[in-house]
């Protein structure tokens, strides 16, 4: 969830940057947010992830990233 955004603005961003760079070939990151982030996708997309948004009822955002095959997962 990252609709409550750090002090810094950017806290949110690099969590789901980490998050998304452990995940393995085939795997899904999965976040709600209150607009659509056509940023972060550009940034994953350039780092071997698919992406997917779905409006949510309640005007917010779900997009699914999806790790390409190729990629390596980080610990």
């Amino acid at each position: 969830d990252c609709r409550a955004a750090g002090a810094d603005g950017m806290t949110d961003f690099r969590t789901v940057i980490k998050e998304a760079e452990r995940l393995l070939p085939g795997q899904v990151l999965a976040i709600r947010i209150g607009f659509e982030p056509t940023f972060l996708c550009r940034v994953l997309a350039g780092k071997g992830f698919d992406h997917w948004p779905e409006p949510a009822e309640d005007g917010e955002w779900k997009i699914f990233f999806l790790r390409r095959h190729g990629g390596r997962a980080r610990s």
